[in-house]
């Protein structure tokens, strides 16, 4: 299987570990996160009244939505596991969110030096295996 890099903000990352959705519990099946600028005192009651959890970070703040995937099962398992879709396969923490499931073992590790030289060139190339 070809490495999966993504850039975010000129820093490259390398997709990392495996998805194991029983030992998470499915945990980015059922929640969302998204990130406010300079939220209003009026957007932080309407996500809180929509059941979200919300974390401040400097001027940004980290919301947590709950969103259950309507392809889990009743155990909390991908119903469509082996055929899902690509940004599921592909989905994974970053070092900088506030909010994930610590059993959680996918996740973007941050590369430098030469690897990420190579990344970086690769994506200007249009190579599919980076995210931009």
């Amino acid at each position: 299987m070809n490495k999966i890099y993504r850039i975010v903000e000129g820093h490259v990352f390398i997709l990392s570990g495996k998805c194991l959705p029983t030992h998470c519990n499915s945990w980015c099946c059922r929640f969302s996160q998204m990130k406010v600028k300079n939220i209003t005192q009026d957007e932080r009651e309407y996500f809180t009244h929509h059941g979200c959890e919300i974390k401040d970070q400097s001027n940004l703040a980290h919301v947590l939505m709950p969103t259950p995937c309507t392809k889990l099962g009743a155990e909390m398992e991908c119903t469509v596991y082996e055929t899902r879709p690509q940004i599921c396969r592909k989905y994974a923490r970053m070092p900088t969110e506030l909010f994930f499931s610590p059993e959680c073992t996918l996740f973007w590790k941050e590369v430098t030096g030469r690897e990420a030289q190579i990344a970086r060139m690769k994506a200007k190339k249009g190579d599919p295996t980076i995210l931009v």
